[in-house]
């Protein structure tokens, strides 16, 4: 997982059904969340936010 330092945004590159390719997920704003299907868990990016002062 990657995540911006200057705005709200997440990108996720998971394994796909083939083995040999990579399937990217986004997340953008601060309403916005990245689902982490094989745990059951979705990080919404306001709490991967929570202490960071982004800037306007």
């Amino acid at each position: 997982m990657l995540l911006d330092q200057e705005r709200p945004h997440a990108e996720l590159f998971t394994r796909g059904p083939e083995q040999d390719r990579w399937v990217l997920s986004e997340a953008n704003g601060m309403d916005g969340g990245i689902d982490l299907a094989d745990w059951k868990l979705r990080l919404t990016l306001a709490d991967l936010y929570r202490d960071v002062a982004l800037n306007p």
